[in-house]
């Protein structure tokens, strides 16, 4: 609670398995997760200034995570990770997922309540190639248009309107 690090929770070169995350008030990125392999039962975040989960170069499993009042994004994937998620529950962020920079992920239920935008599919760094975003559920309520980039892939199974 009340963080005031750059990252409230940084993990870096790790593997194993974390059973539950619970961070209120980061004054930065809540998680931040690099060169990993890591298995989470569940996450809740709730105040982060910036990027709520920030994950790059990882493997990442999570089973439950529920993310509210984002600064930035709820979900940020890049520089080649691999991220798998059972059920992920976003209220009120800039961006809901961004995947980027050659990142696979792969999301089972999806519920976005309140984002400018809920996806992002890009490239961003040139030395990296198109990214790929997959959910099977899909809600979402936003302002803007969802931002697919030319090369990247959002492959949305089932979509429920809000």
């Amino acid at each position: 609670n009340n963080l005031f690090c750059e990252d409230a929770i940084n993990i870096i070169k790790s593997q194993g398995n974390i059973e539950n995350i619970s961070i209120t008030n980061s004054s930065s990125d809540a998680v931040d997760i690099d060169f990993s392999h890591i298995e989470i039962n569940s996450v809740f975040i709730d105040n982060a200034k910036n990027d709520c989960f920030d994950i790059s170069s990882s493997e990442v499993i999570i089973n439950y995570i529920n993310t509210k009042n984002c600064g930035d994004k709820s979900l940020s994937v890049g520089e080649i990770a691999n991220v798998k998620i059972k059920d992920l529950s976003i209220l009120n962020a800039g961006i809901g997922i961004a995947v980027k920079d050659s990142s696979k992920v792969t999301v089972k239920d999806l519920d976005i309540g309140n984002a400018d935008i809920c996806l992002g599919v890009y490239r961003k760094k040139q030395e990296f190639g198109p990214a790929y975003l997959e959910i099977d559920n899909y809600t979402c309520e936003s302002t803007e248009e969802n931002f697919i980039q030319m090369g990247s892939v959002l492959k949305l199974k089932k979509e429920n309107s809000k």
